[in-house]
């Protein structure tokens, strides 16, 4: 497969008023969620916060077409030709609009480095899941592990969300979260957008599968 199941995300401040939470938080777990023990209920921490869905059939793909970016010397994406950067392409995080992006910005890729993380991708996933399912605006929420080249813990996450436009009207977009672990408990995080029924095979897609460690 070129891309999906289906979603979740990050933060993009584009036309489209999109109020996703990223994964950079504490990963730290509620007392609802773990009976005020500390522990998940119902199981282990490794049995509650491993992804159930079957696997993804997200696959990596190296010889993507674009100039190559690097996101905090800690991975490379390609991005095509006529992408439009939002703000700097230097740092440990970049965000490029796709060619042809529409009036609300979309298809667009975002892609983060979270250093020296203090929780692993298993329990910052999980921590997002029970968020978004009280989310009313999420639908078709997923949360699968993937393999990845160089990475010990990978997940994808994907969705489908109604999120309110600037103008009070509102759009179903959908989206996609890969993390996964690099060297030295360095988290990265890649994310697309896309219109609804549009992510698959989508240039922000193929970003996304872009991604490279090291």
């Amino acid at each position: 497969m070129t891309g999906l199941r289906a979603g979740w995300g990050g933060v993009v401040a584009l036309a489209v008023v999109v109020s996703l939470a990223a994964c950079s938080g504490s990963g730290s777990t509620s007392d609802d969620a773990t009976g005020g023990s500390g522990e998940p209920a119902g199981g282990t921490v490794q049995d509650v916060r491993e992804p159930t869905a079957p696997p993804s059939d997200l696959t990596p793909d190296a010889s993507a077409e674009g100039d190559e970016v690097s996101v905090g010397g800690v991975a490379t994406i390609r991005v095509p030709a006529g992408a439009a950067a939002e703000g700097a392409t230097d740092g440990d995080e970049v965000t490029f609009r796709m060619p042809g992006a529409d009036a609300q910005g979309l298809p667009v890729v975002q892609v983060a480095v979270e250093r020296a993380a203090t929780s692993g991708v298993y329990e910052q996933t999980w921590v997002t899941e029970n968020d978004k399912k009280l989310n009313e605006s999420i639908s078709d929420f997923v949360r699968a592990p993937v393999e990845w080249p160089g990475s010990d813990q990978s997940v994808v996450i994907t969705w489908t969300e109604e999120v309110a436009l600037q103008d009070g009207s509102t759009t179903s977009i959908e989206g996609l979260d890969l993390l996964v672990t690099g060297a030295d408990g360095n988290l990265v995080r890649a994310s697309a957008y896309a219109p609804a029924g549009a992510l698959d095979g989508s240039s922000a897609l193929a970003v996304v599968r872009s991604l490279t460690l090291g």
